[in-house]
């Protein structure tokens, strides 16, 4: 059932990409993970989760998403 697969596909898709959002420290380490974002593969609402959350952790951190430069800084 193409459902099931894509939900499979999305959890997978989460789950490696939260991790690696997790263990962001440094705005260098934010924008090397929002590149892999954007040019991964995504399932039903992944890209918009995983975007918020990369938001999130950049908030606590202390940077902010530059739309000019494309870029955390």
């Amino acid at each position: 059932n193409q459902e099931v697969e894509d939900f499979e596909n999305y959890n997978n898709v989460m789950k490696n990409n939260i991790e690696k959002i997790e263990r962001c420290s440094s705005v260098e380490e934010l924008n090397s993970t929002f590149e892999e974002i954007v040019k991964g593969e995504h399932y039903l609402t992944s890209k918009d989760e995983l975007w918020f959350k990369l938001c999130e952790k950049a908030k606590t951190l202390g940077f902010n998403y530059d739309k000019k430069q494309k870029c955390f800084i």
